[in-house]
């Protein structure tokens, strides 16, 4: 930031629009960025990380996390967080269960105790989902 300050004082405008400062070309052929664009069609990847990895493996070449990004945005695709869903439970299972309990509670005797254990908490029902427009994290656009 005091770079460009001091060559807006010194030089004003014109310094500041002549930065520099650039990035690397890619480091893929464009042959190597349409077979990385139809694999992203078909593939899911949660993070870039994940996709650099893929890139390493397939075409030896490496990448790093933000140089991964910066690819990515630059062929259009958009990281999207998964939303969490509350998991769905079986109907039958439940049924099953409740008439099994209360068979338990009828038949439990002076002595016995019904305790309820391995409560969950909530969070560990809830997942993330597969289907639709949120099952792709990196997505096109």
């Amino acid at each position: 930031m005091r770079n460009h300050f001091r060559r807006h004082q010194q030089v004003r405008l014109e310094a500041l629009v002549n930065v520099p400062y650039r990035g690397s070309d890619c480091q893929l052929s464009n042959a190597q960025l349409a077979y990385l664009v139809a694999h992203l069609q078909t593939h899911v990847y949660l993070t870039a990380k994940a996709v650099a990895q893929w890139v390493e493996d397939t075409f030896e070449v490496g990448y790093t996390d933000s140089g991964m990004t910066a690819l990515l945005h630059r062929l259009g695709y958009v990281y999207k967080k998964p939303k969490l869903i509350p998991g769905k439970a079986d109907a039958e299972t439940q049924k099953a269960f409740l008439a099994e309990y209360d068979n338990l509670k009828q038949t439990k005797g002076e002595e016995g105790a019904c305790c309820s254990v391995g409560s969950r908490r909530r969070a560990r029902h809830a997942r993330a989902p597969w289907r639709g427009d949120d099952r792709r994290p990196v997505a096109r656009r």
